[in-house]
C-alpha cells in the first residue's frame, strides 16, 4: 500500500512538472520597453555579399537568411545556410513573396519547403521561423483585411505541415492597417523605421505590443535622418557584422 501511495506521489510531481519545463509556442508577449529585447540579430540576402558568419556570430544572436524571391532562389542561400550553420548563430530563413493570390501563396510556400528539404535543412537546423515576407504594397493594398490574413494563413499552414515554425515579415503600416492580427495563425516580424531602436516609442507609435509581434526591424544601419547620422546599434559597425555590403537590417526579438 505504502508503495502504490509513493508512487501516487511521484506520478502526481511529474504530471505537475513537465507542462512547466515543455517549452511553448507562440507565447504572449508585448514589447513594452527595452528591458523586452530577449535577442538581437539580422537578416541577408545576396545583397550582403560575401558574409562572414564567426564575425557576425560574435556580435548577433540571430540571422535570418532569404530563400528567394517567389520561386527564384537566392543566390548565396545555400552558401549562407552552410555556412551559418558551422557557428553556434541561430538560424531562420525567409521568402520574400510575389504572390497574388492563395494558390500562388500556397505555391511559393511549397516551393520553399522543397528546397530546405533537398539541401538537407530540416526543422532541427531553424531555430528561429520560416518568414512569409509579404510586403508586395499594391498586392495588400488590393485586399480587405480577411484577404490578406487568409494569404498569411495559407503560407503558414504548407509550412507548419512541414514540420516548420512559420511567421509572417511585413510594414508596420500594412500589418496594422490591411490584417486581422487576431486571427493569424504565425507570429509577427515587423519592420518600422523611425531613427530610434528605443522599444517604448516603437510600441506607443503604432500600437504594435499586440501578442503576436515577437520581432522589430529598427533599422537598415547605418543609415541617415533629415542629414544626420544614426548609429543604429550602439556597439558595432556593418564591418563587425562580418557583411561586405555597406548595410545591414538590425532586429530585436522579443521572445526565446
Amino acid at each position: 500500500m505504502i508503495k502504490k501511495f509513493k508512487l501516487f506521489i511521484l506520478v502526481f510531481i511529474v504530471a505537475l512538472v513537465i507542462p512547466i519545463l515543455m517549452p511553448t509556442t507562440n507565447k504572449n508577449v508585448k514589447a513594452y520597453t527595452n528591458n523586452d529585447i530577449v535577442f538581437y540579430g539580422n537578416d541577408i540576402s545576396k545583397w550582403q555579399g560575401d558574409v562572414d558568419f564567426t564575425k557576425m556570430q560574435a556580435v548577433s544572436d540571430f540571422v535570418i537568411i532569404r530563400v528567394g524571391y517567389g520561386t527564384k532562389i537566392d543566390e548565396n542561400f545555400i552558401t549562407y545556410m552552410q555556412n551559418a550553420l558551422k557557428t553556434k548563430i541561430n538560424v531562420g530563413v525567409y521568402l520574400y513573396s510575389i504572390a497574388s493570390t492563395l494558390q500562388e501563396v500556397v505555391n511559393e510556400a511549397n516551393w520553399l519547403v522543397s528546397i530546405l528539404q533537398e539541401n538537407g535543412f530540416d526543422d532541427g537546423d531553424l531555430t528561429f521561423p520560416v518568414y512569409f515576407d509579404y510586403e508586395e504594397i499594391s498586392f495588400i493594398e488590393s485586399k480587405t483585411k480577411k484577404e490578406n490574413t487568409d494569404m498569411i494563413n495559407a503560407f503558414a499552414n504548407v509550412i507548419l505541415n512541414a514540420g516548420f515554425y512559420p511567421g509572417v515579415y511585413m510594414g508596420a503600416s500594412s500589418f496594422n492597417s490591411y490584417v486581422n492580427a487576431d486571427d493569424l495563425v504565425c507570429d509577427v516580424w515587423i519592420a518600422n523605421y523611425f531613427g530610434s531602436n528605443n522599444v517604448s516609442e516603437f510600441s506607443a507609435k503604432y500600437n504594435n505590443s499586440h501578442s503576436r509581434v515577437k520581432m522589430w526591424q529598427y533599422a537598415d544601419g547605418p543609415y541617415t535622418s533629415g542629414g544626420t547620422s544614426i548609429t543604429s546599434h550602439l556597439k558595432n559597425t556593418v564591418e563587425d557584422h562580418g557583411v561586405s555590403s555597406e548595410n545591414i537590417d538590425e532586429n530585436f526579438c522579443f521572445v526565446d
